[in-house]
Formats: C-alpha cells, sequence, structure tokens
C-alpha cells in the first residue's frame, strides 16, 4: 500500500508562521535602516551644497568688494597721473613761453647788434666785382664811388656773395655816417648802369626791402607811380610803411646767401591797403 502523505500539525504550522512573521520584521528594519541612513546622507548633502552656497557667496560678495577697492585704487592712480600730466603740460607750456620769450629778445638784440654794425655800411652790386682778385676788386669799388663823387679813404671792402642776377656783392666799411650820406645822396648818377649802391642791412632788412621792390615792380606794371625808401614804399604820391602792410605782420624768413641762380622762388600774396591783392615773388 501506498505510503500516506504526511501533514503538518497545527502546532507546526503556527510555528512557520511565525518564523516568517520574523523574517518580514527583519527586512522591514533592514529596509527602514537604509531608508534611515540614505536620508540622513541627503540632510548632509543638502546641509552642505547650502553651507557651499553660502560660503560661495561670501567669497563672491568679498571678491566684488575686493574688485571695487582695486578699481578705486586704479580710479585714484589715473587720476593723479592725469594731474601730473596736466601739471607737467602745464610747466612745459611756461617753459616754452619763457623761451620763447629769451630767444625773441636774444633775436633783438641781435638785429639791434648788427644794425649797429652795418650802419655806416654800404653795398656795391655789380657784375664785375668778383672774389678772385682783391685788388681789382678794390679798384672797381673805388672806380663806382668816384661816379658819385666820393674821393676819401674808408675802412675796408670785402667780397661778400652773389646775388640772383649774378652781380658780385661788395661790403665797404665807411669812415663816418656824413660819408655814408654823401654816397646815398649821388647814387642816382649810377642810373643806366648795371650797378647798385645800398644800406648794409640785415637779414631781416633785405628780405623787407626785396617785398618792397618786387611790390614797385607790380605797381609799375600797373601804371602807378612808385618809389622804394627804406621799410616804405612810395605809391602815386603815398608813402605806406613797411608796418602798415597786412604782410608785416608775418614777416618773410631771411635767407642767407649765395641762393643757386635757378633757384625756385615760392608765390606770395602781397596786397596793399586800398588796392587789389596780386601774386608777387618772394626773393
Amino acid at each position: 500500500m501506498a505510503a500516506r502523505k504526511s501533514r503538518n500539525t497545527p502546532a507546526q504550522r503556527a510555528n512557520q508562521r511565525n518564523s516568517g512573521s520574523e523574517e518580514d520584521t527583519d527586512t522591514n528594519q533592514t529596509i527602514q535602516a537604509m531608508f534611515s541612513n540614505i536620508l540622513a546622507e541627503l540632510k548632509d548633502l543638502k546641509k552642505q551644497n547650502t553651507d557651499f552656497k553660502a560660503e560661495t557667496r561670501k567669497d563672491i560678495a568679498d571678491l566684488r568688494e575686493e574688485i571695487k577697492g582695486f578699481d578705486k585704487r586704479i580710479e585714484e592712480k589715473c587720476n593723479n597721473l592725469e594731474t601730473r600730466v596736466r601739471n607737467l603740460d602745464n610747466t612745459m607750456d611756461e617753459r616754452t613761453t619763457h623761451i620763447e620769450k629769451k630767444l625773441r629778445s636774444l633775436e633783438e638784440a641781435e638785429e639791434r647788434r648788427q644794425r649797429r654794425e652795418r650802419r655806416q655800411n654800404i653795398i656795391i652790386k655789380n657784375k664785375e666785382i668778383r672774389p678772385d682778385n682783391h685788388e681789382e676788386m678794390t679798384n672797381k669799388v673805388n672806380e663806382i664811388l668816384a661816379k658819385v663823387e666820393f674821393n676819401k679813404p674808408y675802412s675796408k671792402v670785402m667780397y661778400i656773395c652773389k646775388d640772383y642776377s649774378d652781380r658780385g656783392l661788395a661790403r665797404v666799411e665807411l669812415a663816418s655816417m656824413e660819408d655814408k650820406m654823401t654816397i646815398m645822396k649821388n647814387k642816382h648818377k649810377l642810373a643806366g648802369e648795371e650797378c647798385f649802391i645800398d644800406d648794409d642791412m640785415t637779414l631781416q632788412e633785405r628780405s623787407i626791402q626785396t617785398q618792397l621792390r618786387n611790390l614797385a615792380t607790380e605797381e609799375r606794371n600797373k601804371g602807378n607811380n612808385v618809389k622804394v625808401g627804406f621799410q616804405k614804399i612810395l605809391i602815386n604820391d603815398r608813402w605806406i610803411r613797411w608796418n602798415e602792410l597786412p604782410q608785416a605782420k608775418n614777416p618773410p624768413q631771411p635767407r642767407n646767401l649765395p641762393q643757386p641762380k635757378n633757384a625756385q622762388r615760392p608765390q606770395q600774396q602781397i596786397s596793399i591797403p586800398g588796392t587789389s591783392t596780386m601774386q608777387q615773388t618772394t626773393t
């Protein structure tokens, strides 16, 4: 006969149920413990994150304050530098103005000195005046002076240079102003000859006289009656002094002779009070 299948008793079944219940309890407790640990870790992470944000905000605020302080220091340094530059500019302007005044004063003093030294001198212009033979030059000067009725001795004669017209220039140092007045009074007797006698002028004075002579040429071409004096010009019975002309405010810079014969001469506007503006060549 087949053996009968054994069956658990009620007590056994109760024990089995109790055992399963204990296992479920242990599992639940384990899960709860894991959740608690996870929650604790999450809380800790959240706290760390909050602390990190707070520290970061503080660092950013501190950095902004530091940048503001740095900007302020930079701005102060820039302002100080600008102030120093302005002060330096003002100082340089003052020094430049002072130097310009001293230079003008020195130039004026030198101009006065040269005028005193040249006061009794004359300049003779003639193509036969050459530097290669001083005796021949002296004889030619004496010949020219004889034509203006001057036969007195003079201090010295020396060759200077050639002008634009290829004429030789000789400086004659006279003994007195009376001798010079005699020569200048009679120099009209050289009219028609390629010979001229002028004052021994400074570079500035020569530049002015050159402009006046060029202006006289233009006025003669227009049919006006013209005569050139020292730093003045007569146009149709009206004397006009150099300082009355507009260009006297910006006088041309004098240039040392000699100059090349083929040198180009700049064009300059010359105007006379009461007349129209004209083109004039400046020498």
